[in-house]
């Protein structure tokens, strides 16, 4: 349907060279052009006080027109906003002058001023049919499509013009392209509006505003509609999914090993879960609708599962088990867009197997959670994180699961409880004499232990990781030390770590 030019309210311009006063006289000619809405054909000055604004004042024949009177309907005319001013005979020099100075249209016609407006009706008839038909064909093919992003697409193909969404100041999708001139913005018309803040439509217009304005006000309740309808779509992979989280699924699991497929895991390829986690917000509807609509419009093809404290899903690898390629790429489509809403990316290591969705769920949510606490732009990825990830951290399993990750001879070791005794004794106590008194060691077997933490991976004594090492100590503490303990960790992933 998309036509060469969008149609147009009949203007001043348009009507002067091949409408209805192409054969009037132009006296003076405004330097803005204005859209001619109505017709008002007036017999006496005080008749133009009534007219509405972008109308075209005309003198009825048989009416006085000395200069008084049409510098008296110029005046009105100006003050109303008027189009323009037809008035029939010669115009005296003064009546040109007081045109100029207000710049409004000024026609002289020899014809009848009756037959004027009655061709100048049928002029603004015609055009105001061609975009009634317009606006007609545009809600027929908008109206076909199902989705926000179809909408968005669909319309500003036919509208040629470039449209965005935006949550608060921040662009959340832009569809179609700029012109480069003569660009006004339209908007912001109301989509949805919730304590994450507003969604809103613009559009960047050229010439034609009104059109636009009128167009894009009629299609705002397919979006509404759409824009609410999205956030049900995928409301059945929601329960399962949260339901396979929260019975722990394992991989025999009938409730996991239906969800998993619709998350879109394949067998045969490996896989990795990625967390998208707002930190300290509980994601509220508007919120998944712009995070999914960012998801979709970065061409993932994956469904995205809304939790407790934010979205996941399940991205395939291929046959490289490379997470490094999925990072990159996940970085250059969403990182700064969620960046700005404060959101961070995290993914988890690759699985050949669809395996404990909590343990993969839970890498992916670190990975994000102390990326974003870190600053760091892109992607966090649990295989590549440090034990320095540790400091963002307040949850004592969280702290295992990255301490597993790159301290795994610690955490795997027979005698790793009593090094947390000896390491949490020095720790508090602040030299080896005090921490081997406390425990009731000789000095050297307190300094042999210290050495076997440094020899399994555990810094203790650096102080640039003594926030980590402390956070990991607090977490293996046993439980009859300080308060309910948490038992060792023996799974076994993908990469071999256990």
């Amino acid at each position: 349907m998309t036509a060469p030019h969008s149609p147009r309210k009949l203007d001043v311009a348009a009507a002067i060279e091949r409408g209805a006063l192409s054969r009037t006289v132009t006296i003076h000619r405004a330097a803005e052009n204005p859209t001619i809405d109505s017709i008002a054909l007036i017999s006496r000055p005080d008749q133009a006080r009534r007219v509405s604004p972008r109308t075209a004042v005309i003198v009825a024949s048989g009416a006085e027109t000395s200069g008084w009177l049409v510098s008296a309907v110029l005046r009105l005319a100006w003050e109303r906003r008027a189009s323009l001013v037809v008035a029939a005979g010669q115009h005296s020099e003064s009546v040109v002058l007081l045109a100029r100075r207000l710049d409004i249209t000024l026609l002289s016609t020899a014809d009848d001023p009756t037959n004027v407006a009655l061709a100048l009706s049928a002029d603004i008839g015609a055009a105001n049919a061609a975009i009634e038909s317009q606006l007609i064909a545009l809600l027929r093919t908008v109206g076909e499509q199902t989705t926000v992003d179809e909408i968005l697409r669909v319309a500003a193909a036919e509208l040629r013009l470039c449209l965005e969404l935006r949550l608060g100041e921040i662009t959340i999708a832009t569809v179609g392209e700029r012109e480069s001139q003569g660009l006004t913005m339209v908007g912001p018309l109301t989509i949805s509006d919730s304590a994450s803040g507003s969604v809103t439509l613009w559009a960047t217009a050229g010439k034609n505003e009104d059109f636009v304005t009128t167009a894009l006000t009629l299609i705002l309740p397919l979006i509404r509609a759409a824009w609410f309808e999205s956030g049900a779509l995928d409301l059945a992979d929601v329960l399962s999914a949260v339901a396979a989280i929260d019975e722990a699924a394992m991989p025999d699991n009938l409730a996991l090993q239906t969800v998993m497929p619709r998350l879109g895991w394949r067998d045969g390829d490996a896989h990795a879960v990625v967390f998208l986690a707002a930190p300290g917000k509980r994601p509220t509807r508007t919120m998944s609708n712009v995070v999914r609509l960012l998801w979709r419009r970065a061409a993932i093809n994956r469904s995205l599962v809304d939790t407790a404290d934010g979205w996941i899903s399940v991205v395939s690898l291929g046959e490289d088990d490379d997470t490094s390629r999925v990072s990159r790429e996940l970085g250059a489509a969403l990182a700064t867009s969620l960046g700005e809403l404060g959101i961070g990316i995290g993914l988890s290591r690759a699985y050949d197997s669809p395996g404990n969705l909590q343990e993969q769920v839970a890498e992916a949510r670190i990975a994000s959670r102390t990326a974003w606490a870190a600053g760091a732009e892109g992607v966090g990825s649990f295989e590549e994180l440090t034990l320095q990830a540790i400091d963002y951290l307040f949850d004592p399993s969280d702290a295992i699961t990255v301490a597993q990750l790159v301290v795994p001879e610690f955490c795997r070791a027979n005698d790793r409880d009593r090094l947390v005794m000896s390491v949490r004794a020095f720790l508090d106590e602040g030299s080896v004499v005090a921490a081997a008194a406390r425990l009731s060691l000789h000095r050297n077997t307190m300094t042999a232990r210290l050495d076997r933490a440094r020899a399994l991976g555990l810094p203790v004594g650096d102080p640039r990781q003594s926030f980590s090492v402390e956070a990991i100590i607090r977490a293996f503490l046993p439980r009859d030390h300080e308060g309910p303990g948490i038992e060792p960790l023996t799974r076994t992933t993908s990469k071999g770590l256990s």
